[in-house]
Protein backbone atom coordinates (compact mmCIF):
# COMPACT_ATOMS: atom_id res chain seq x y z
CA UNK A 1 0.00 0.00 0.00
CA UNK A 2 1.18 3.50 -0.77
CA UNK A 3 2.13 5.69 2.18
CA UNK A 4 -0.40 8.48 2.87
CA UNK A 5 1.73 11.21 1.27
CA UNK A 6 1.95 9.21 -1.98
CA UNK A 7 -1.70 8.20 -1.81
CA UNK A 8 -2.66 11.85 -1.68
CA UNK A 9 -0.77 12.49 -4.93
CA UNK A 10 -2.49 9.57 -6.67
CA UNK A 11 -5.90 10.66 -5.40
CA UNK A 12 -5.29 14.28 -6.37
CA UNK A 13 -4.40 13.11 -9.89
CA UNK A 14 -7.64 11.10 -9.95
CA UNK A 15 -9.53 14.28 -9.02
CA UNK A 16 -7.97 16.07 -11.99
CA UNK A 17 -9.03 13.30 -14.36
CA UNK A 18 -12.55 13.38 -12.92
CA UNK A 19 -12.71 17.15 -13.45
CA UNK A 20 -11.70 16.54 -17.08
CA UNK A 21 -14.75 14.28 -17.38
CA UNK A 22 -16.89 17.08 -15.97
CA UNK A 23 -15.41 19.51 -18.49
CA UNK A 24 -16.20 17.10 -21.34
CA UNK A 25 -19.78 16.83 -20.11
CA UNK A 26 -19.91 20.63 -20.07
CA UNK A 27 -19.16 20.63 -23.80
CA UNK A 28 -22.40 18.76 -24.51
CA UNK A 29 -25.42 20.73 -25.63
CA UNK A 30 -28.43 18.42 -25.34
CA UNK A 31 -30.93 21.17 -26.20
CA UNK A 32 -30.90 20.10 -29.86
CA UNK A 33 -30.70 16.37 -29.22
CA UNK A 34 -33.76 14.26 -29.85
CA UNK A 35 -34.80 12.35 -26.78
CA UNK A 36 -34.63 13.03 -23.09
CA UNK A 37 -30.88 13.50 -22.68
CA UNK A 38 -31.08 16.78 -20.72
CA UNK A 39 -31.95 15.21 -17.35
CA UNK A 40 -29.39 12.45 -17.96
CA UNK A 41 -26.69 15.05 -18.56
CA UNK A 42 -27.65 16.99 -15.42
CA UNK A 43 -27.70 13.90 -13.23
CA UNK A 44 -24.42 12.63 -14.70
CA UNK A 45 -22.69 15.93 -14.01
CA UNK A 46 -24.02 15.87 -10.45
CA UNK A 47 -22.75 12.33 -10.00
CA UNK A 48 -19.35 13.19 -11.45
CA UNK A 49 -19.15 16.12 -9.04
CA UNK A 50 -20.10 13.76 -6.19
CA UNK A 51 -17.32 11.38 -7.26
CA UNK A 52 -14.83 14.26 -7.33
CA UNK A 53 -15.96 15.32 -3.86
CA UNK A 54 -15.69 11.76 -2.51
CA UNK A 55 -12.19 11.37 -3.97
CA UNK A 56 -11.20 14.74 -2.47
CA UNK A 57 -12.38 13.61 0.96
CA UNK A 58 -10.52 10.33 0.42
CA UNK A 59 -7.34 12.30 -0.42
CA UNK A 60 -7.69 14.06 2.93
CA UNK A 61 -8.10 10.69 4.73
CA UNK A 62 -6.42 8.09 2.48
CA UNK A 63 -6.79 5.35 5.11
CA UNK A 64 -10.60 5.65 5.28
CA UNK A 65 -12.14 2.54 3.76
CA UNK A 66 -15.69 3.90 4.09
CA UNK A 67 -14.82 7.05 2.11
CA UNK A 68 -13.11 4.89 -0.48
CA UNK A 69 -16.15 2.67 -0.88
CA UNK A 70 -18.38 5.72 -1.17
CA UNK A 71 -16.19 7.09 -3.95
CA UNK A 72 -16.01 3.76 -5.75
CA UNK A 73 -19.77 3.17 -5.61
CA UNK A 74 -20.31 6.68 -6.95
CA UNK A 75 -17.96 5.83 -9.83
CA UNK A 76 -19.98 2.71 -10.62
CA UNK A 77 -23.16 4.71 -11.12
CA UNK A 78 -21.53 7.22 -13.48
CA UNK A 79 -20.00 4.87 -16.02
CA UNK A 80 -23.24 3.76 -17.71
CA UNK A 81 -24.50 7.34 -17.89
CA UNK A 82 -21.33 8.50 -19.66
CA UNK A 83 -21.66 5.67 -22.17
CA UNK A 84 -25.30 6.63 -22.88
CA UNK A 85 -24.33 10.25 -23.39
CA UNK A 86 -21.49 9.19 -25.70
CA UNK A 87 -23.98 7.28 -27.86
CA UNK A 88 -26.24 10.34 -27.95
CA UNK A 89 -23.31 12.56 -28.88
CA UNK A 90 -22.43 10.24 -31.77
CA UNK A 91 -25.88 10.87 -33.23
CA UNK A 92 -26.52 14.50 -32.34
CA UNK A 93 -23.19 16.23 -31.56
CA UNK A 94 -20.32 14.40 -33.29
CA UNK A 95 -17.87 17.20 -32.49
CA UNK A 96 -18.06 16.30 -28.79
CA UNK A 97 -17.57 12.55 -29.19
CA UNK A 98 -13.75 12.50 -29.11
CA UNK A 99 -13.55 14.55 -25.92
CA UNK A 100 -16.24 12.46 -24.26
CA UNK A 101 -14.60 9.18 -25.27
CA UNK A 102 -11.23 10.40 -23.94
CA UNK A 103 -12.89 11.44 -20.70
CA UNK A 104 -14.70 8.12 -20.48
CA UNK A 105 -11.44 6.21 -20.97
CA UNK A 106 -9.73 8.38 -18.39
CA UNK A 107 -12.60 7.82 -15.98
CA UNK A 108 -12.39 4.05 -16.52
CA UNK A 109 -8.66 4.17 -15.79
CA UNK A 110 -9.27 6.12 -12.57
CA UNK A 111 -11.92 3.62 -11.54
CA UNK A 112 -9.58 0.66 -12.10
CA UNK A 113 -6.72 2.33 -10.22
CA UNK A 114 -9.08 3.23 -7.41
CA UNK A 115 -10.36 -0.35 -7.22
CA UNK A 116 -6.77 -1.58 -6.87
CA UNK A 117 -6.13 1.04 -4.20
CA UNK A 118 -9.21 -0.06 -2.24
CA UNK A 119 -8.18 -3.71 -2.39
CA UNK A 120 -4.70 -2.81 -1.10
CA UNK A 121 -6.20 -0.61 1.61
CA UNK A 122 -8.57 -3.35 2.78
CA UNK A 123 -5.71 -5.88 2.92
CA UNK A 124 -3.58 -3.38 4.85
CA UNK A 125 -6.39 -2.70 7.33
CA UNK A 126 -7.11 -6.41 7.77
CA UNK A 127 -3.43 -7.08 8.44
CA UNK A 128 -3.29 -4.25 10.99
CA UNK A 129 -6.43 -5.54 12.66
CA UNK A 130 -4.97 -9.04 12.92
CA UNK A 131 -1.73 -7.69 14.42
CA UNK A 132 -3.64 -5.46 16.84
CA UNK A 133 -5.85 -8.36 17.90
CA UNK A 134 -2.82 -10.58 18.51
CA UNK A 135 -1.08 -7.82 20.49
CA UNK A 136 -4.22 -7.31 22.55
CA UNK A 137 -4.41 -11.01 23.35
CA UNK A 138 -0.75 -11.04 24.42
CA UNK A 139 -1.29 -8.01 26.67
CA UNK A 140 -4.40 -9.54 28.19
CA UNK A 141 -2.54 -12.80 28.91
CA UNK A 142 0.31 -10.86 30.53
CA UNK A 143 -2.10 -8.89 32.71
CA UNK A 144 -3.83 -12.07 33.86
CA UNK A 145 -0.53 -13.76 34.64
CA UNK A 146 0.86 -10.72 36.45
CA UNK A 147 -2.28 -10.02 38.49
CA UNK A 148 -1.56 -10.51 42.18
CA UNK A 149 -3.47 -13.25 43.85
CA UNK A 150 -5.73 -12.07 46.58
CA UNK A 151 -5.38 -13.66 49.94
CA UNK A 152 -8.52 -14.86 51.54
Amino acid sequence: MLPPWESKTVLTNAQKQIHDVSDSLGALNTDRWKGDYGPLLVSTRQRVDAVADAVKRMADKPESLSLGLEAFLSMQSVEDNINSLAKGAERFQPSAVAGLENASGSFQQVKEQFQTYLLELSRYLEKNLAVSTKDLEICRDQVWKAAPKKKL
